[in-house]
């Protein structure tokens, strides 16, 4: 395969040159081969692949000759103030939250609470369909 960088749309644009149709999963495996197909799939997910400008939803996505794939960086959103994370997976974070902060409350009550923080976190993050 022939990679050209496409400086109009930055330098995580690649240019597909090949001989015939290949998936997004098949491109991001020849782009990132060091990187676990979970991370290459986690990219889709969190909607940093594009094809000619329109977000990727499946890895099974066929590429064409011609096709502009871009790859958009990484979002990096701090952790709210009180707040430290210990672990994080596909399935649970693990934080260590600041006396004080409250974790839940009831409807009506004004206060910043963890589940309302990590919530808004996560959307911010790109991870909000946990």
């Amino acid at each position: 395969m022939e990679r050209h960088i496409d400086q109009r749309r930055g330098p995580q644009s690649r240019r597909i040159a090949t001989g015939g149709p290949k998936t997004v999963r098949e491109f991001l495996a020849g782009e990132f081969p060091q990187a676990k197909a979970r991370t290459r799939r986690q990219m889709v997910e969190f909607g940093r692949v594009s094809v000619n400008d329109v977000t990727v939803k499946s890895l099974k996505q066929v590429l064409q000759l011609g096709d502009v794939v871009r790859i958009g960086e990484k979002r990096v959103v701090p952790l709210p103030r009180g707040i430290k994370l210990l672990h994080e997976d596909d399935a649970l974070l693990v934080i260590d939250k600041a006396a004080g902060l409250l974790t839940s409350t009831t409807p009506g009550e004004r206060r910043p609470t963890v589940v309302a923080l990590m919530t808004d976190y996560l959307q911010q993050s790109g991870k909000g369909e946990r």
